[in-house]
């Protein structure tokens, strides 16, 4: 699945764990894309939760 085709938090029911990691790296790209294009601050604060 492309990130574009998400159009709702419904889209991400069901997808594989490797789905959502493919998606999360789409996500990160596009935010470093426009904020290179647009400026401003790309930061990660290193929070990282997971449920199981």
């Amino acid at each position: 699945m492309n990130l574009i085709d998400i159009k709702s938090p419904a889209d991400l029911k069901g997808l594989s764990l490797t789905e959502l990691t493919d998606l999360t790296a789409q996500a990160r790209q596009a935010l470093m894309t426009k904020v290179s294009e647009h400026g401003g601050h790309y930061q990660s604060y290193g929070i990282c939760t997971w449920y199981e």
